[in-house]
């Protein structure tokens, strides 16, 4: 019987965690590979860690180039992993687990979502997992970027191959001798993710205790309500390395729509606010979101930013930028406040930013695999929810139809063809294996076939481990499980 998120109190752990996927949209892509090192808030090991394995489903190519990253085959997957069901089961278990802050590296964009998405697609809460039972989630990335930016000493910064800082996980990694033995392994990369916290908490803990601090969306809430109107230091990778990632922002205002109860609007001092004084709210809005590409040369976007509470932004009071992380970022602190004492001339700089962030007309919903963000789950489907999952297989088939939400009576049948196809009778499994068949082979409108997309990977991929023979074998061993897969359903 699985947990049905009733509220639970005890001591606080940190989780850190880190997907291998077959490919890197999260919304689309697979997880097959999730490893755990369960250790308490001082960074010490409450276990040794490890690693479950989630089987590829017959609807599903996977990706090529990410077999050559992380080396794990399907064949491998299939035979040491679970069903993606019982897969998803298992992480469901260990992230909610009462008092577990969930944390990787870079997880706010990618891990995270990848968890959301997998229970999404089997029945499971997808928000649960990190904020019931005293849950809480934490991204490392940006606190290494905050150091970065704010208090680099005691760490050694990697440099890439263009001269320019890298923040990759492996290479901080190897610049500060942590031992990371099996890059894109997800055990090697959670331990080596642990080891970067450790230094920055011994070379900067009163900016490591900050971030942890900080880390919940209440934290964050009472942080902003208590600075709106001021300036503060916010620290992001949208600034680029040349800012190192820091900028100085007036908070503005929250957002007025509800589906964005979580959105604050702020102005970036270190830039010319001229733009708000001139434009439009929808030449601004235009602007802001127009592709770089289209962008006129010595155009550039107004500055304009939005912080959402609930992705572990890391703010901090604007005295945090101290003369030497100005001097380094180029912030002119004399010109900050002067665009500040300017902009509180705007007739209502409120109003014009919640503006040109209205939420756009709702487009129609993806297909039902990507459609998590479509509306939360009512009560009685989430409660519906826990009865089908633990339903016998046989018997998942008369749930169709049951649900309010008509994406879960969708995903019935997926469920069921991607976990227990067994339980199919002749004329589902020919409805299931046409799915498959569409699935991989037709083409979407403006797009091109999962299949084709299939093929033009694997030349890049090839590149990718060209000096490898071990993994050119695996390459070429998912190559033909790919073909092997779509001549099944020719």
């Amino acid at each position: 019987m699985e947990s049905d998120g009733r509220e639970t109190v005890m001591e606080e752990t940190l989780l850190w965690y880190d997907f291998e996927t077959w490919g890197n949209r999260v919304a689309s892509a697979r997880p097959v590979q999730v490893a755990f090192l369960r250790t308490d808030l001082d960074l010490e090991p409450v276990d040794d860690g490890y690693t479950y394995y989630c089987r590829p489903s017959g609807d599903f190519l996977p990706s090529p180039v990410s077999t050559a990253i992380h080396g794990i085959t399907p064949r491998f997957a299939l035979e040491e992993g679970e069903i993606e069901s019982e897969f998803a089961g298992m992480v469901f278990e260990d992230m909610s687990h009462p008092g577990s802050c969930c944390v990787g590296y870079n997880s706010e964009k990618f891990d995270s979502k990848i968890a959301r998405f997998l229970f999404w697609r089997n029945f499971l809460p997808p928000y649960r997992a990190e904020h019931d039972n005293g849950n809480s989630k934490w991204d490392l990335r940006n606190v290494v970027l905050a150091a970065y930016a704010l208090r680099p000493d005691g760490i050694r910064w990697p440099r890439a191959a263009d001269g320019s800082t890298s923040l990759r996980l492996e290479d901080l990694a190897r610049e500060n001798g942590l031992g990371h033995e099996s890059a894109h392994d997800a055990l090697s990369d959670v331990e080596a993710t642990v080891a970067l916290a450790r230094l920055v908490r011994t070379a900067q803990p009163n900016l490591y205790d900050w971030a942890l601090g900080q880390r919940t969306t209440r934290s964050v809430e009472r942080f902003v309500a208590d600075n709106m109107g001021r300036a503060v230091a916010h620290v992001s990778p949208l600034y680029g390395y040349d800012r190192r990632g820091v900028a100085p922002l007036l908070l503005v205002a929250r957002s007025a729509h509800a589906s964005q109860n979580r959105d604050v609007f702020a102005i970036d001092l270190g830039r010319d606010p001229e733009a708000l004084f001139r434009m439009a709210p929808d030449e601004l809005r235009t602007l802001l979101h127009a592709p770089r590409e289209s962008l006129e040369e010595g155009t550039t976007r107004p500055p304009i930013v939005r912080i959402k509470t609930n992705e572990c932004p890391f703010l901090a009071p604007i005295g945090t930028v101290d003369g030497g992380a100005a001097l380094r970022a180029g912030i002119d602190m004399d010109v900050c406040r002067a665009n500040q004492r300017r902009l509180s001339e705007h007739g209502d700089l409120a109003a014009l930013l919640q503006e040109v962030h209205a939420p756009p007309a709702r487009e129609s919903l993806p297909d039902v695999d990507e459609a998590l963000y479509g509306g939360f789950v009512g009560r009685r489907d989430e409660a519906r929810s826990w009865d089908f999952r633990n339903a016998d297989p046989a018997d998942l088939g008369s749930f169709r139809g049951t649900f309010d939400d008509a994406r879960l009576n969708e995903m019935v049948f997926r469920f069921r063809g991607r976990n227990y196809p067994e339980t199919f009778g002749p004329a589902e499994s020919r409805a299931w294996k046409e799915f498959c068949r569409a699935r991989l082979l037709d083409a979407p409108e403006g797009a091109v076939s999962r299949y084709d997309a299939f093929r033009a990977e694997i030349e890049p991929a090839s590149a990718l481990c060209a000096d490898d023979p071990d993994r050119r074998a695996r390459l070429a061993e998912a190559e033909e499980y790919g073909e092997a897969l779509v001549a099944s359903l020719r």
